[in-house]
């Protein structure tokens, strides 16, 4: 590929990752259809695909994009997240879980995924599970409680003592 080529492809991604900054996905799907020759971005141009589509709440777009990403890049923490996200709107909330749980693999000590997970176990009924996993994430990055209130995944959960515990016990702690 030549040098000019080269430079046109990554002007393409540039402004693709600027328009979902911008919250203009339909801008950024226009500059990465521009893309020539996408084999040479092929993680790139997925995974900025796959966002813009996410943002457009046009999930079920958006997953098979995510899944050629993972692929290419199995640790990649963004895809996965993305990925699990998408399904969790379309109701498939086990492939959701299962995302997560790849993502884990390659990032064991990354407290978003562990409080994702928190929030999906909580959505299919897990109560053991959501509230080890909300623990556990808040033991890892105490500032996400600040998020709970407003978590309508933990709905079905809030009365619960147990659950109740938890964050009370992990605000005491980092207090």
């Amino acid at each position: 590929m030549s040098i000019e080529k080269q430079k046109y492809r990554n002007r393409r991604l540039d402004a693709a990752r600027g328009y979902l900054i911008l919250r203009m996905p339909e801008c950024a799907l226009r500059e990465l259809r521009k893309i020539q020759s996408p084999e040479f971005c092929e993680f790139d141009t997925w995974l900025l695909t796959a966002e813009a589509h996410r943002d457009l709440d046009q999930f079920d777009e958006a997953i098979p994009f995510f899944e050629k990403a993972s692929l290419l890049q199995p640790g990649n923490l963004q895809a996965h997240l993305g990925l699990a996200w998408c399904y969790k709107r379309i109701d498939r909330l086990m492939r959701a879980i299962e995302s997560l749980e790849n993502a884990k693999q390659h990032h064991p000590e990354e407290p978003i995924i562990i409080y994702n997970l928190a929030c999906y176990f909580s959505l299919v009924g897990d109560k053991p599970k959501a509230i080890e996993c909300l623990g556990r994430s808040l033991r890892m990055e105490p500032q996400l409680r600040e998020l709970i209130s407003e978590e309508t995944d933990f709905d079905q959960l809030r009365m619960d003592p147990d659950f109740q515990f938890v964050a009370e016990t992990v605000e005491q702690e980092s207090d």
